[in-house]
């Protein structure tokens, strides 16, 4: 959030099937105080794709997604790739030097059947 990054209420993406409000969970459960750090990705906010798979809320104020949530079994030609929060082909997506990938993911929409591939990387 100091970074600007994400809102004040991100989406937090626990696995591939729930999707909650920051303000709306309960962080006393047990599940966020196991919750290992390296274990999560952040999504830019300001992203259309994002407001496409989870609303205007996660447009927003970005996603907080748990590495759990990578859907694996993705379609590549149902698939959409997001840089540092910037569509971009997959043409491009195949060039990307994995060296200077800090981290990706792949989800899953709840609503079709489509994908979306989450690269960020260093800058």
């Amino acid at each position: 959030m100091s970074k600007s990054l994400i809102g004040n209420d991100p989406i937090i993406v626990g696995n591939a099937a729930s999707a909650k409000i920051y303000s709306k969970i309960d962080l006393s459960h047990p599940f966020w105080n196991n919750l290992n750090r390296n274990e999560l990705i952040i999504i830019n906010k300001n992203s259309d794709l994002v407001e496409l798979f989870w609303g205007e809320q996660a447009k927003l104020n970005g996603l907080i997604v748990y590495k759990a949530a990578h859907y694996g079994k993705a379609n590549l030609n149902k698939t959409r790739f997001v840089l540092n929060g910037k569509e971009i082909s997959r043409s491009v997506a195949d060039t990307l030097n994995m060296e200077s990938v800090n981290d990706y993911i792949v989800l899953k929409s709840r609503k079709t059947d489509e994908f979306i591939t989450f690269i960020n990387s260093r800058k």
